[in-house]
This record gives C-alpha cells, sequence and structure tokens, in this order.
C-alpha cells in the first residue's frame, strides 16, 4: 500500500523554522512520504537538518520561457548561491505575472516593486499535478506559498497552513473560506482575531508554533537571569524592503542599518554591556567591530539567545523568541511591518518611534530586570506534537468512509 503524500511548500527565515521539527517528526514516523519545495533561503536551512528538498529547477529547468526571463532578471543580482535555481525560481515566476497581466505591465510592476510581486499561481498549479500529493502543508508566507494555497483548492487538493505569529499581514487571504482546509495558530487571540474577520471558526486551531519548542523548553530559570553580570543586548536584524506591494505601503530599505549604527555608538561606550548581533537569512552578513559578538545563522537560535537580556528588532519573530527565553524586547515601531507584527500593542515589547530613544529605554529595562517578575507570555512546549496530530487527524479522514 502506497504511503500518503505530503508535500511542503515554504520560504526560509521563520517559515522553513516553523515546519522543519515537523517534518522531521512525519519522516521519523514513517507513515508517510514526504516531499519538501524549499523555496530561496528555505534550501540552505533544510540542507543544515539534512532534509533533501526540491527546487523550481526540479520542474522548470526546461522551460525556455522561463529560462529567458530569469537570465534578464539575474542580472545585476548579487550573491546569487544557487544560478540555475535563481534562474529558475525568477524566471518561472516573471512568467506566471506576463501569463496573468501581460508583459508590458509585468515589466512595469516588476521595475516597481521587485519580486514582492510574484504571485506563481500557475507554477505552483503545475508542480502540484506533477506531484499529487493526498496533502500541502504552507505557512503564511505570500507569494509562492499563498500561490500554492490557493492552487491546491483549485485540484481539490486538501491544505493545512500554519500562522507563525498574529496574521495580520496574511489576513486578506487567510480569513477567505476558499484558503486551507484548516489554519493553525500561535494563540487564542491570533484565532479569535481570524475568526472576527470571518473564517469559519472550525478551520482554526490553537496549536503554537512548532519552531519556538526548543526555546520553550530551555527557557532558563529566572534566578539564572536574574544572576547575570553583563547586560547583553541581541541585535535581531531585518531589511525592509522600499515597497511591500499588498500593503501598498513604502519601507524605509536603510532603517536597519541605522538602527545598527546606534547600537555600535551605544556599545562601543560601555564596559559591562554586550552586543550581539544576527543578521536575518536573507541578509548579506555583515563584518562587525571586535567588541560585537557575532551569532551567524549556522548558531541555533536558542544558544544565540542564551543570556540575552534584551532584543533590539524592528519586528523579527526572533524579538518573541527571545521573549520567550525570558529577555525584554525593544521594537522599532517605525518599520513598514509594525502593524502586521504589533508586539508593542500587546504589550509584548516597548516600541520606540526614534532610533535616538535606544539609549535611555536600555539603560530603563537593565534596571526594571533586577526587581520586576519575569512571567512567560507564551506556555505551549508540544506545537510540533499538536500541528502533527492535526495532519494526521486530515489525512485519516480522507481514508474514512
Amino acid at each position: 500500500m502506497n504511503k500518503p503524500k505530503i508535500f511542503f511548500v515554504c520560504y526560509g527565515g521563520g517559515h522553513v523554522r516553523m515546519l522543519i521539527p515537523v517534518i522531521r517528526g512525519l519522516i521519523d514516523s514513517n507513515r508517510y512520504q514526504v516531499l519538501v519545495l524549499g523555496l530561496t533561503t528555505a534550501a540552505n536551512e533544510l540542507n543544515v537538518a539534512n532534509i533533501p528538498c526540491l527546487r523550481f529547477k526540479d520542474f522548470f529547468d526546461r522551460d525556455a520561457a522561463a529560462r529567458e526571463y530569469g537570465l534578464l532578471l539575474i542580472d545585476g543580482l548579487d550573491n546569487i548561491v544557487d544560478k540555475a535555481e535563481t534562474i529558475c525560481y525568477m524566471g518561472r515566476s516573471f512568467l506566471d505575472l506576463v501569463e496573468t497581466i501581460g508583459e508590458e505591465n509585468a515589466r512595469k510592476v516588476y521595475n516597481e516593486s521587485g519580486r514582492q510581486v510574484f504571485y506563481p499561481f500557475h507554477s505552483l498549479k503545475i508542480i502540484l499535478e506533477k506531484l499529487s500529493p493526498n496533502l500541502l502543508v504552507i505557512t503564511n508566507a505570500p507569494r509562492a506559498e499563498k500561490a500554492a494555497g490557493f492552487a491546491a483548492r483549485a485540484l481539490g487538493i486538501p491544505c493545512i497552513a500554519l500562522v507563525d505569529m498574529f496574521a495580520v499581514r496574511c489576513l486578506p487571504w487567510f480569513k477567505q473560506s476558499n484558503f486551507a482546509d484548516k489554519v493553525l495558530v500561535l494563540n487564542e487571540s491570533v484565532r479569535s482575531f481570524l475568526i472576527e474577520a470571518g473564517r469559519d471558526s472550525n478551520s482554526v486551531f490553537v496549536t503554537g508554533n512548532p519552531s519556538f519548542d526548543t526555546l520553550v523548553a530551555s527557557r532558563p530559570s529566572v534566578d539564572k537571569i536574574k544572576g547575570r553580570s553583563l547586560y547583553r543586548v541581541l541585535w535581531a536584524s531585518q531589511s525592509e524592503p522600499s515597497y511591500v506591494p499588498e500593503l501598498g505601503l513604502k519601507g524605509d530599505p536603510s532603517l536597519h542599518l541605522d538602527v545598527e549604527e546606534q547600537l555600535l555608538k551605544i556599545f562601543k561606550e560601555k564596559g559591562d554591556w554586550v552586543l550581539r548581533a544576527r543578521n536575518h537569512p536573507s541578509e548579506t552578513p555583515r563584518v562587525y567591530p571586535s567588541y560585537v559578538e557575532y551569532s551567524p545563522q549556522t548558531e541555533p537560535l536558542d544558544a544565540a539567545l542564551r543570556d540575552v537580556d534584551v532584543v533590539v528588532t524592528l519586528c523579527s519573530t526572533v524579538g518573541f523568541q527571545g521573549v520567550l527565553m525570558g529577555a525584554d524586547m525593544v521594537t522599532i515601531d517605525s518599520s513598514v511591518f509594525t502593524h502586521t507584527m504589533p508586539y508593542s500593542k500587546l504589550d509584548l515589547s516597548t516600541g520606540i518611534k526614534n532610533i535616538s530613544e535606544l539609549p535611555g529605554v536600555l539603560s530603563k529595562i537593565r534596571l526594571e530586570r533586577k526587581t520586576k517578575d519575569l512571567v512567560s507570555k507564551y506556555d505551549i512546549s508540544d506545537a510540533t506534537h499538536q500541528v502533527i496530530n492535526h495532519i494526521d487527524a486530515l489525512l485519516d479522514s480522507l481514508d474514512s468512509p
């Protein structure tokens, strides 16, 4: 008897990290055939986790039109790790755009906003038709993951979609009843938010985020946190696009560098303050002064967050992960994504509008951490198993008469 086939589609960063524990658990169960499409930087993280993955080039390497567009689009791109994959991903995604709005309009919107305008519905439909999975699993990333969800619906393939955090940015498609059979979310607040927006309550379930399980398990004791001699701050860098089409908002591509410059000035003068820097997976790693501890992407996040008192970020999920490990969080609330990751609004962070506030805010938090209660705002420690249980239940229901 053939094993049911589960197909995962995911981008890098927090999206693939949310799925890796689930993928590993399903592979280890030996109940299913598990296939993964690793988009952009996800392939690197899947490789580190020893999980084989498919790429766009596995499906479109012989697509002449996609290759022609891809060769044009990669001209001038820096730090291309896999040229063949980049050609196929860029070219086939652009071809989707051409097939949808015509070449002239496709060139215009791409020149304005770059790959943010991609919505490769036809590409993902082709892939799904070729693989014929019994179940698709995706996250709340836009572009190819969003396209995969709607393509699965068009083909009658069941789909489970995970939301890593607050579901604000993905609300326009996640609130639609024709997107995914099940939506798995972080907590009850996110579930209520989706239901209030119109999502059927019977399709939204609280599971937590699987990528947080190891952090919850390794959270230091309050005594250890309060007994630290050094004040250690993690800078979780995250660059911004110049424009976000689905939000209709302009971003500031230099904002993260301005914040970083301010932090470097602060910590250069502080002998018992230590700055740790971690670049986003999509960024080119930067070189820092000797007084900065650098945390590469190869360092496990729980190790990077251990002994950290504060995480400073624009709005990265690393900030929330720091909170899980007992750290405070400072967010720069002038990010184009601030309203989609409302940490300060939910009292999860100290939000500042102006980076000149950083020295005072960091000093204030240092003093407060010696006296205030340190209570975790998230206590789900088995999110991986909860997600797998939902996958099992959905596939089992398909086999029922």
